[in-house]
């Protein structure tokens, strides 16, 4: 079908296809790397993700780039209070296993544009959450 609408288009989704994949493919390799460490471990580097996604959230100046695309104050430290209310439960081994990424990602799905920009940090920072949630997830007993 995309052919059939010009060879731009059919390169262009082929491309996409080609870069989704990639990703795909990227974060199978990095579960199963997280799979095969201890949980202990998986757990120490999820705290630390979380760490850095609080100071990150609460130390970034938003400029007007962030706030085109749904960045506020308010919104940062909103969920740099949620990562550090998750960063003591994984901590405190009181994070559940069905809290899974603990929807991080939509809370910025629902404020922020999907047309952000490739450097937007905060927003790659609170999806590091999310993967790393999941993996720490994937390891409790159920």
């Amino acid at each position: 079908m995309m052919e059939a609408l010009g060879g731009t288009a059919a390169a262009a989704w082929r491309r996409v296809r080609a870069e989704v994949r990639a990703e795909e493919e990227a974060q199978a390799t990095r579960n199963a790397e997280l799979d095969s460490l201890p949980v202990d471990e998986v757990r120490l580097r999820t705290i630390a993700v979380l760490d850095r996604t609080v100071t990150l959230l609460r130390g970034t100046p938003l400029d007007a780039e962030l706030r085109r695309h749904g960045w506020s104050e308010d919104f940062a430290e909103g969920l740099a209070s949620e990562c550090s209310r998750l960063r003591d439960c994984v901590e405190d081994g009181t994070y559940k296993r069905e809290w899974g990424g603990a929807g991080l990602g939509r809370w910025v799905l629902e404020e922020v544009s999907p047309m952000a920009g490739d450097g937007d940090d905060l927003h790659d920072s609170i999806h590091e959450a999310q993967f790393m949630l999941r993996a720490f997830s994937r390891r409790l007993p159920e």
